[in-house]
């Protein structure tokens, strides 16, 4: 009971640090697509990154949810990846880009079960800016799948990418007050 009386009061009357974590990331759209020679395989994925901006490098944590399907039946799936991300990047101004690597694993279900994977990626962003903190991309990626059913997939996409409101760093004058001649 004491030690807990203890850090309570601790808790209290401790000086707050505030870290301020504001961080960026994006939501993409992807077509799916399996270059094989044999069969027609298409899906689809919905990705959202988040990231940490240190300058022009980015570091984050992708997540997502997508599905493949085929004219073959043993090779459908629904799978989750989950990756770690880091890349570099120029803010939209009004045009910018981002350069990144994925790296982390799949899970999912197949017409086999349940299976797991490791999943590696490059991708490339080119982004519009739509205001301070929105820019719309044009997202290339191409993801490398290992574990059960490997294969490459090649996936285009649209993203909409958020950062925090960077305010401007040279003061703004105030406007002069409008003048206003009186009626005779």
């Amino acid at each position: 009971m004491r030690l807990l009386l203890a850090a309570l009061v601790l808790a209290a009357f401790a000086p707050t640090a505030h870290a301020q974590w504001e961080p960026s990331g994006a939501i993409t759209g992807l077509l799916a697509i399996e270059p094989t020679a044999d069969e027609r395989r298409l899906g689809g994925d919905l990705v959202v990154d988040l990231f940490e901006r240190v300058g022009p490098a980015t570091f984050g944590l992708g997540i997502g949810v997508g599905a493949s399907t085929s004219d073959n039946d043993d090779v459908n799936r629904v799978f989750a990846p989950l990756t770690l991300t880091a890349g570099i990047g120029l803010r939209p101004r009004p045009v910018g880009f981002h350069v990144f690597l994925r790296g982390g694993f799949w899970a999912g279900a197949t017409n086999d079960g349940l299976r797991v994977g490791g999943l590696a990626g490059f991708g490339a962003r080119l982004e519009v800016r739509l205001d301070d903190a929105l820019a719309i991309g044009a997202t290339f990626e191409t993801w490398r799948l290992a574990g059960e059913l490997e294969r490459w997939m090649i996936l285009p996409g649209l993203s909409l990418v958020w950062r925090p409101f960077d305010p401007p760093t040279e003061p703004i004058e105030p406007e002069p007050p409008l003048e206003v001649e009186p009626l005779d």
